[in-house]
Parts: structure tokens; C-alpha cells; sequence
């Protein structure tokens, strides 16, 4: 799979889901390029074992499809990053060579954690958040580090919505990403929910923000459908 251009410049695209077939063979015309969750294009059969990710053929299909049109960026959903025992490797690079193969201009995770446990592992399978405070962001840098250097593109982290907040937080959430992008290669991507009722995202200001400012204006922005309440 490849595309033409490895380049987004300021535009428009839309995550594409497993309902868009018809809409990837009529409309990809009106878009500047295509995001994809990489993790619903393959089978995980789990850490260890022997050749663990499986393609969907469906979907790889569909991927070369679009790839012959448009940039595609990958939108990461399976990482867990902020999971304090778990960093998985295999996953990561998974994650990478999919980026190198589709020239994905960046590739984006989430700035959460959802897998616990290093033996039989639990997965909550909705990005929780973490607090924002040193130890964790101690945790992320060289997980943060390995994975700017390794891809061949930008490495974003998109900032979480969650409906509570931990008490005592050493940063907010922006001066959190600002420090992290300083002290990493990574770039910030901003999610516009409208669940903003108590949720740090309604006070995301990384873009305007005089302190946040030097390090971590988004890079891209995700507004969500009508029906993402």
C-alpha cells in the first residue's frame, strides 16, 4: 500500500469506519485525507504470540482503495501508553511498520490507559485518564521518545474526555501536554466532544494558551458526529 503524497497540509478528512465502503468509492474527492483506527483492520491475538496481528481482508482492501488517492493517518485505539505496568512493544511496532507501508503522514494515540496487568490482562475498553502530575509524566517521555523516533512520521497525542477529574493535580491539562512536548518530539491533537460538561476538554486551550503556546498547539482537530453527545 502506498500513497502520492505524504504530506496534510491545513484540511479536511474524516475517520473512516466499516459502514463508508460506498462512500469511499464515490466521495473521496471532497476530503484532503482519511483517518483510520488501525486496531479494527486487524485480529490481536495477544502478546507473545506468533504472528499475532492477522489483516482483516476486507479491510486492507478498502485501505488500498483509499491509500491510491489519499494520505492516510493512523488513529491508535489499542496502545493503552499511560498503562503503568504495560508497554507493548509488539503492538508499537506493529503500529509503526502499518505507518511506514500507508506513508502515513502522523500517526495519533490517545492520552489515557485502558489494559491493566501483566498476567492475565484486563482491558476496560474505553480510554481512562491518568493524572496529571510528574510520575506520570515520567512514565510517558520515553515511551513518548521511542515512539517519535521509530516512526517516520509525527507522533501525536490527543488530549482525553473523561467526566471527572483526579484531586490534586500538579498540572492542568494543557501545561501537562506543553511539558511533555517539551521534553519529546510529540505533537498534540485536540478532541472537540461535546461531553464537555466537567470534562477537561472544555478547557483545552493548548492553541491559545501563553504558557502552553511554544510546545503543543494541536496539530490536527477531531470534531465528533451530531449523534456524540
Amino acid at each position: 500500500m502506498s500513497n502520492q503524497n505524504q504530506s496534510v497540509h491545513a484540511g479536511v478528512g474524516v475517520l473512516l469506519n466499516p459502514s463508508m465502503h460506498q462512500f469511499v468509492e464515490s466521495s473521496l474527492h471532497h476530503l484532503d485525507y482519511i483517518a483510520v483506527i488501525p486496531d479494527r483492520a486487524w485480529t490481536d491475538h495477544g502478546m507473545g504470540v506468533p504472528q499475532r496481528f492477522r489483516v482483516l481482508p476486507l479491510s486492507a482492501a478498502v485501505l488500498e482503495q483509499v491509500s491510491r488517492q489519499l494520505p492516510i493517518v493512523l488513529h491508535s485505539i489499542g496502545l493503552s501508553i499511560c498503562s503503568e505496568e504495560i508497554f507493548d512493544k509488539e503492538y508499537a511496532q506493529n503500529l509503526i511498520a502499518w505507518a511506514d507501508r500507508l506513508q502515513s503522514p502522523w500517526v495519533s494515540e490517545h492520552l489515557s490507559f485502558s489494559r491493566v496487568g501483566t498476567g492475565h490482562e484486563v482491558n476496560s475498553a474505553i480510554a481512562l485518564p491518568v493524572p496529571y502530575d510528574r510520575e506520570v509524566l515520567d512514565l510517558l517521555v520515553p515511551r513518548v521518545r521511542f515512539l517519535s523516533e521509530a516512526l517516520h512520521c509525527d507522533f501525536l497525542l490527543e488530549n482525553n474526555v473523561y467526566y471527572f477529574r483526579y484531586p490534586e493535580q500538579e498540572f492542568t491539562e494543557e501545561l501537562f501536554l506543553n511539558e511533555l512536548c517539551g521534553r519529546t518530539k510529540c505533537r498534540t491533537c485536540c478532541y472537540c466532544s461535546r461531553r464537555w460538561r466537567g470534562s477537561a476538554s472544555a478547557r483545552y486551550r493548548a492553541a491559545t494558551d501563553r504558557q502552553a503556546r511554544p510546545a503543543c498547539r494541536p496539530e490536527s482537530i477531531f470534531r465528533p458526529a451530531p449523534d456524540d453527545r
